[in-house]
């Protein structure tokens, strides 16, 4: 049985690119056949088996309204991401990470343009794009890792969505 990620509330507001359902079923599908219920890590709300793909574009921003985001997108044309491998980050956290990593050097921009003009806290020292797989037990996540089950995935980033530390989310349509 699949334990799933609780929504909780966040310190910031966030940008990012919802993967399509085809690939979030194949992705979370992945998870339930690979990732034993025992490694999966539970014992804080938010973590267990992401079951909503995304890649973060960036979390941080002090903004509670899309407005200045929008703004700063309004010339960006969609783009494509690259789904690469399976590797975990080991957090100095109680869990384990599993993550796909993600190439797109416009993802690199899109990150940069917003911290550069927006009012926003780095929670990380460099940002490195992925979707989380799962949350597992500390020392578990080593063991997914070097798997190339998404390797060479493109996906079509046509919106991207702008969730408010309020909980309100709002799509941002890129310009064609």
């Amino acid at each position: 049985m699949a334990t799933i990620c609780k929504q909780y509330t966040h310190q910031f507001s966030s940008l990012q690119y919802n993967l399509p359902e085809n690939l979030t079923n194949l992705i979370v599908d992945w998870g339930e056949k690979h990732i034993c219920d025992g490694d999966i890590y539970t014992d804080e709300d938010g973590h267990g088996r992401e079951l909503e793909s995304h890649i973060t574009v960036l979390y941080g921003i002090h903004d509670e309204e899309s407005d200045r985001v929008r703004k700063l997108l309004e010339d960006i044309e969609p783009f494509s991401v690259l789904l690469r491998g399976i590797t975990c980050f080991n957090s100095p956290e109680k869990f384990d990470v599993v993550k796909v990593d993600v190439s797109s050097l416009t993802l690199h921009f899109l990150n940069n343009l917003i911290s550069k003009n927006l009012p926003t806290t780095q929670t990380y020292s460099e940002y490195k794009p992925h979707l989380t797989v799962a949350y597992v037990k500390k020392g578990k996540g080593k063991k997914y890792q070097g798997k190339y089950d998404f390797s060479g995935i493109n996906s079509k980033v046509n919106k991207l969505v702008f969730s408010s530390f309020n909980g309100n989310k709002d799509e941002i349509f890129l310009s064609a």
